[in-house]
């Protein structure tokens, strides 16, 4: 069961993610479980994944959102394992280099932005570009009639019954070369920004469903507070030859992200802070006591 931080934290973010989706990725949590998150990411164009439709999970521990989530993915594609915990920076097989910050938006962009790259990571799997672009035109299939007899993922349709009645379901690709994309390193826990070319997409999606509309019965609002930084790595394939430097809040001896900046220290504070509010003025109220009873025994 999520606890309240996790619940609220989740819920605020569903709720982001419906208002302001990420280029080729449509994310929701399951209706009787909001830790355990599913995902479809589109493949983008000029990518041996074009067209292919993947699906995947995110499991996320009762602590979120200040320990990471699992990730997998469901969906044959050649390049992960499927149903295979990926070991990646912004999963729960780095906890070391997680920043609360990260959002499940953040986490999907990089994810997607790891798929276009080469780099092998626990969870990876090397097929050639022919495979990959083969089960990319069968993706689709697999995900509605195939999701193989006994396999978890004959569950697709029942989470996403607007993909399986929409054939044609695709997103319209708007190029932008201004915009900077997310990237993340696999296995080495360090963050590399890499300016340059990148894409945003306007999705073509069906009416939102009254659960779409209103998760867990709370009305969508735009969401407030904390400010989100998406975590960067490097990308040989949306900005080859681009200089690698290291992200500007990362510790210079460690390279982690996130420990070498006062501020992004302050921001966790703070959202500590928000976060036990209640706690902190209990305990702000014994200090008081304690003080007021120390000062009446020595007068």
């Amino acid at each position: 069961m999520a606890t309240k931080a996790a619940y609220k934290r989740l819920t605020k973010e569903y709720v982001s993610i419906q208002q302001n989706p990420p280029p080729y990725i449509v994310a929701k949590p399951l209706e009787s479980n909001i830790l355990e998150w599913h995902y479809v990411i589109t493949g983008p164009p000029d990518s041996p994944f074009a067209g292919g439709e993947y699906h995947g999970r995110l499991i996320f521990p009762t602590e979120y959102p200040f320990k990471p989530p699992a990730i997998k993915i469901i969906t044959p594609n050649g390049r992960f394992q499927t149903d295979f915990r990926l070991c990646l920076t912004m999963s729960d097989y780095h906890p070391n280099t997680w920043n609360p910050a990260w959002s499940v938006s953040t986490i999907l962009t990089g994810l997607l932005s790891f798929m276009l790259e080469e780099t092998p990571t626990t969870g990876s799997i090397e097929t050639s570009r022919a495979e990959k672009v083969a089960l990319a035109h069968k993706s689709r299939r697999w995900n509605r009639e195939n999701g193989g007899g006994g396999h978890r993922n004959t569950r697709f349709k029942e989470i996403w019954p607007e993909l399986c009645g929409t054939e044609n379901y695709h997103a319209t690709v708007i190029h932008n070369e201004s915009a900077p994309i997310a990237h993340f390193n696999g296995t080495n826990g360090n963050s590399i920004a890499t300016p340059g070319r990148g894409f945003t997409a306007a999705a073509e999606h069906p009416q939102p469903t009254a659960f779409q509309t209103s998760p867990f019965g709370i009305a969508p609002r735009p969401q407030s507070g904390l400010r989100q930084r998406a975590p960067v790595a490097s990308s040989n394939v949306i900005s080859a030859g681009a200089p690698r430097d290291v992200a500007p809040d990362a510790n210079p001896a460690t390279g982690i992200p996130g420990t070498g900046n006062p501020a992004t220290c302050l921001q966790r504070f703070r959202q500590w802070f928000i976060e036990h509010r209640t706690l902190t003025a209990v305990i702000f109220v014994t200090i008081a006591i304690v003080f007021l009873s120390l000062m009446v025994h020595s007068e």
